[in-house]
């Protein structure tokens, strides 16, 4: 893993930051909602799906990116059940 320009840890070459899939995701679903990610990458659509309260299928046809998005994902998740 890499430090990225946004401050977090970059596990894909093309990871895009948080706040956008935030901003993605509030602009075009509701609560509740079904999120599709065909190539998840990083898992950052399927982190800003929980934290925004809707539901995600994400796929990775790359194992070593599939499981630092697990990895990332139980780790970002499990801060959140914290509050």
């Amino acid at each position: 893993w890499h430090e990225n320009c946004w401050g977090g840890q970059k596990i894909h070459p093309t990871q895009k930051p948080l706040q956008l899939f935030k901003r993605l995701i509030l602009a075009s679903s509701n609560e509740g909602d079904l999120i599709l990610d065909p190539f998840s990458g990083s898992g950052t659509t399927a982190i800003a799906a929980k934290q925004l309260k809707r539901n995600f299928i994400a796929f990775e046809k790359n194992k070593d990116f599939f499981e630092s998005s697990v990895k990332r994902y139980n780790e970002e998740t499990a801060q959140m059940s914290l509050f």
